[in-house]
């Protein structure tokens, strides 16, 4: 899957992109258990908090559509395999993760993104 026309992507410990719009990307993982007979599984629970980068002081539009396009790509149900790493599954629809907010000279809206993955 991916985002039509997507924004740079702000990773952590990386440089920062200066272009806007942008994605900062933060995984905020919750809990790990490991419920199989054998014990050679786990599940991990978290998030995914993505922050819609744009200029202050404009309309909200621009953020409005990169956020339509990340919640119908991230739809609950969606299944992601990585060879040797397991599924991950989005488990809960994206939604915005309250109000955006102007910081310095960006528009920050974020968006949260719930996941789990299935270890094997």
């Amino acid at each position: 899957a991916t985002l039509t026309n997507a924004p740079p992507i702000n990773w952590p410990n990386e440089d920062e992109v200066i272009a806007r719009p942008a994605l900062q990307v933060i995984r905020v993982p919750i809990s790990t258990f490991d419920d199989t007979v054998d014990a050679i599984g786990s599940i991990d629970i978290g998030q995914f908090t993505i922050n819609v980068l744009t200029d202050a002081g404009r309309y909200t539009t621009e953020a409005d559509t990169i956020i339509a396009n990340l919640k119908v790509l991230f739809k609950k149900g969606t299944r992601m395999v990585e060879a040797g790493d397991g599924v991950l599954l989005i488990n809960r629809p994206p939604e915005e993760a309250g109000s955006g907010f102007r910081n310095g000279q960006d528009w920050v809206q974020p968006v949260r993104i719930s996941y789990l993955t299935e270890n094997l």
